[in-house]
């Protein structure tokens, strides 16, 4: 049964991969996004312990049966039709557009740089490093637009300035080991190429991509061990066989594996959260306890199911592990078991809205931010889509700010 449920998602897989293969236009779309990014981080998980039991059966087949719905229910949201938005191009001075980009950006890359210690990320995301990293994250929005105006206009003095988060991010991919930080800043390049200069890699860039997203799957958690310490000389020691050799028969855990489990402590105790877990995320962003105290954050809390304390109460189960991300198609069962597909096949209704918009549109501000949500479909599926809301809004200040700014009030 194991092997049966493997090779159907395998087949979900393949078949936007097949599609995008004959358009290369779909390879900026989500169903395609959505395969790739199952591919590189959730797949070699479960072909890994499909053979052995660090899984039980119980959560192989949640987790995988889930997955297969959350697929299957996103492509077929996302195959309606969509008719081409009367859309007028906008004018913008993109003088005031760089005049209002220099500060953010600034800003953004010195709380990134010098208040976040990318050693520590991951490991302690509280207090006032969760404050630091909320408005860091407004450096991603920032780099989208900021590429798309070098690619426009040359203009060094933009270079130096998205060169700022080229430094952030690499920062957080060499020294804390983030994976999803690669395929961040390949959306980051890759999508304002095609609306600016309609690049569409070829099937070797691709696989080339690809090949090393995968790698940095293996390799960033290999290093970071040694690079959170700065000892970077150590490197060569590390045995990158022996980890993908302990990795692949499942001797190690990941995100994965430990969602799996939480997912069925969650289905035996009937601990649906039923959406108050997205409101949390949302919540706990914007009341900080360091800067409205802990009681207001308690306050607006909606009560759930402890998880954690459900976990670590049993001797069956190992401790529960809250630094690692819960991968989105656990994250929705969470809060609504087997009818979490609804959730991705209205988010796939939202991408493809957006999609339309942003390809038969002459306006350069949604195709930026098209650009920038795309990131929040690769999350979709190797982070939560729960915690998209609170991120994404982040992105809409940015571009609300440049367009109110900006905006000439002239038509076509």
């Amino acid at each position: 049964m194991r092997n049966l449920l493997f090779i159907i998602l395998i087949i979900l897989l393949v078949i936007p991969v097949v599609q995008a293969y004959k358009n290369n236009i779909k390879y900026y779309q989500l169903p395609f996004i959505v395969a790739i990014a199952t591919l590189g981080f959730i797949v070699p998980t479960l072909y890994s312990v499909k053979d052995n039991l660090i899984l039980s059966d119980q959560e192989y087949f949640l987790y995988l049966l889930n997955a297969i719905l959350c697929l299957t229910a996103s492509y077929v949201g996302y195959s309606y039709k969509v008719k081409k938005p009367k859309l007028k191009k906008n004018y913008y001075d993109y003088r005031t557009i760089i005049l209002v980009l220099t500060p953010l950006t600034l800003i953004g890359f010195y709380i990134s740089f010098f208040l976040i210690d990318a050693s520590e990320l991951g490991l302690n995301n509280s207090g006032p490093i969760a404050i630091f990293l909320y408005f860091g994250r407004f450096l991603r929005p920032l780099a989208v637009i900021l590429f798309f105006l070098w690619l426009m206009f040359k203009r060094k003095y933009v270079l130096l300035l998205f060169s700022l988060y080229l430094i952030v991010s690499l920062n957080f991919i060499i020294i804390s080991g983030r994976r999803s930080e690669v395929f961040t800043l390949a959306i980051i390049i890759l999508l304002p190429l095609f609306f600016v200069r309609n690049y569409i890699p070829s099937k070797k860039i691709i696989l080339l991509i690809f090949a090393f997203g995968i790698s940095s799957f293996f390799i960033l958690p290999a290093i970071r061990g040694e690079t959170r310490q700065g000892n970077f000389n150590e490197i060569s020691n590390v045995s990158l066989q022996s980890l993908a050799s302990a990795y692949y028969s499942g001797n190690k855990t990941n995100e994965v594996i430990e969602a799996a489990v939480n997912m069925r402590i969650i289905y035996e105790n009937n601990g649906y959260s039923y959406g108050a877990r997205f409101i949390n995320k949302f919540t706990h962003q914007y009341f900080s306890s360091v800067l409205f105290g802990e009681n207001l954050k308690k306050s607006v809390t909606i009560s759930t199911f402890d998880t954690k304390k459900a976990r670590d109460n049993s001797v069956m189960n190992s401790y529960y592990k809250s630094y690692l991300t819960l991968t989105g198609f656990a994250d929705t069962f969470y809060d609504f078991g087997f009818f979490s597909f609804l959730v991705f096949y209205f988010f796939a209704r939202l991408s493809k809205y957006i999609w339309v918009a942003a390809y038969y549109s002459n306006d350069i501000m949604i195709k930026m931010f098209y650009s920038y949500f795309v990131i929040m479909i690769f999350l979709s599926v190797y982070d939560s889509i729960s915690f998209i809301p609170t991120t994404i809004l982040q992105g809409i200040l940015i571009f609300y700010l440049i367009v109110k700014t900006s905006k000439i009030n002239k038509y076509v």
